[in-house]
């Protein structure tokens, strides 16, 4: 990833949650954001249980749909508990945007992400959630 160098050692410092139900996604995004610390739950609970303890990342990408708790949920949960650190989350989804996910994608400010997405999208998407 090439980058000017103003940008490399603002972005190494970054710490990224990647929190998707299917690891293979997680892994796959670590080898694109080389230059990041990236962190990944592959269960919303799990991410939840991490922030309770005092874990904190510059971003959070989060997948919509997972067994245990919903990207929504846990969504709301890092709004009502974390709010400083919802202007970093980026929503990700490969399903159609049903009704209830278009609510919710149009009450959210966030950015979001229909899978699969190419990795420049995803870093653009990463660059931008770590600036709001």
């Amino acid at each position: 990833m090439g980058g000017d160098s103003s940008t490399g050692p603002a972005r190494a410092k970054l710490r990224v949650l990647v929190i998707d139900d299917e690891a293979l996604i997680g892994k796959a995004i670590a080898r694109t954001l080389t230059a990041y610390a990236i962190a990944s739950e592959t269960r919303g609970s799990g991410a939840i249980e991490r922030l309770a303890r005092g874990e904190r990342f510059d971003v959070i990408l989060l997948d919509l749909l997972m067994p245990d708790l919903s990207g929504m949920e846990v969504y709301a949960e890092v709004e009502k508990r974390w709010p400083e650190l919802v202007r970093g989350v980026v929503v990700m989804t490969a399903a159609p945007v049903r009704p209830e996910l278009k609510s919710f994608l149009d009450r959210i400010p966030n950015l979001w992400l229909r899978k699969p997405f190419s990795s420049k999208e995803l870093e653009a998407a990463v660059e931008t959630a770590s600036t709001r």
